[in-house]
């Protein structure tokens, strides 16, 4: 690390998979206060990895972030990851309007 343009690559994994990642190494999950995201890093094979990833405090905090801004409405890019939490606090905190 870090990102260095045609040799790093990267790819997308769930907050599920995330987590089996972590447990699997023997990662501690550490939370950052700047951007409110969990994250972690590890070793596989002499290659150092760092995974970020949602869970509900990181949502909640985004969730707070559009409030506070005024926004009226938010988008998600995936949905067809399982992220049974999120939902819920989804509908905690907002009248969902669907068309």
């Amino acid at each position: 690390m870090p990102y260095v343009q045609g040799e790093t690559s990267a790819r997308t994994i769930g907050n599920i998979q995330a987590i089996e990642i972590a447990l699997a190494n023997g990662a501690q999950i550490k939370f950052d206060e700047t951007a409110q995201t969990p994250y972690f890093n590890y070793t596989l094979d002499g290659i150092n990895h760092e995974v970020w990833f949602e869970d509900v405090r990181s949502m909640n905090a985004k969730f707070s972030l559009l409030e506070e801004s005024g926004l009226r409405g938010l988008g998600y890019w995936q949905i067809m990851r399982l992220f049974l939490a999120n939902w819920v606090l989804l509908e905690s905190r907002f009248e969902i309007i669907k068309n």
